[in-house]
């Protein structure tokens, strides 16, 4: 148990049912393409494979990663529709469209705090239905890899560096998160649901406190907060008027414990964040 699956696919000649769909005002990453499906009439998201990252070409695993987001479906993890492919790129996971951007772009605006608590809600849903019925230790939780429909559900998106956990609830990867969300345990290729209880912890804090130390790097303030137990949230000023001083030290407590460096201080479930 644990690791990754091959899969085999045939993809047939037929007339193109997604075609490019240009939209100067939506920038997307290299590996992404805006398509409409003109069977259905609906704009799509096209995922290859490769990604240009630094000057560097990374592979994926288009249909690895299509079986991980697909199977088993929920309400806020992005919807795999198909896998299509052409000469030139090979294969492409066909997903759902997000029309609201990403949780990043989202941060930027003003929301009080029960539009936060209903994105922590549906995020920390999406992460518990990955790690009880897909069996997966999603990887890569950060702002970017959470996305708003039309109605501004969040949804989980992404499986690229996922990886299945064998029947002790341990997964072995290959390669790191983003390095502002991982988990200390990623560096040392071990993984668990406590991996993805960091990473959450660590997007939460990204949403309701104020960069203080380095402007532009969340990360600086989450680690004097880590490393000082007397620290409290530094919340942006509207969560903190909302919330109180009593609701602060409280959450100042719990993101400590979910944010803690040993695996085995944290919570033992995201449904803990709900």
């Amino acid at each position: 148990g644990g690791g990754r699956r091959d899969y085999i696919y045939t993809i047939k000649d037929g007339d193109p049912r997604y075609q490019i769909e240009s939209d100067e005002t939506i920038d997307l990453p290299s590996n992404l393409t805006l398509m409409r499906d003109v069977k259905l009439d609906r704009l799509v998201i096209a995922k290859h494979g490769n990604r240009k990252a630094g000057g560097m070409l990374e592979m994926g695993n288009i249909p690895g990663e299509a079986h991980m987001g697909g199977v088993h479906e929920h309400p806020n993890i992005v919807t795999i529709h198909d896998i299509a492919g052409d000469e030139e790129r090979g294969l492409f996971m066909i997903q759902e469209y997000l029309p609201n951007g990403n949780l990043d772009e989202w941060i930027k605006m003003e929301h009080n705090i029960n539009e936060v608590g209903k994105v922590i809600n549906q995020v920390s849903a999406a992460l518990e239905h990955i790690h009880l019925k897909k069996r997966l230790v999603f990887g890569d939780m950060k702002p970017k890899n959470i996305g708003f429909d039309s109605n501004w559900n969040a949804k989980i998106y992404d499986f690229g560096i996922a990886e299945e956990m064998n029947k002790e609830g341990i997964a072995h990867s290959i390669g790191s998160g983003t390095p502002n969300y991982e988990a200390p345990e990623q560096r040392g290729m071990v993984l668990g649901v406590q991996t993805d209880v960091y990473s959450l912890a660590a997007t939460i804090f990204t949403i309701l406190v104020q960069e203080t130390e380095s402007p532009g790097n969340i990360k600086s303030d989450r680690d004097v907060f880590e490393q000082q137990t007397g620290v409290e949230l530094c919340l942006k000023k509207k969560y903190f008027e909302e919330l109180g001083v009593e609701q602060v030290e409280k959450l100042s407590l719990f993101l400590r414990k979910a944010l803690s460096k040993d695996p085995e201080n944290r919570h033992g479930s995201v449904a803990e964040f709900n």
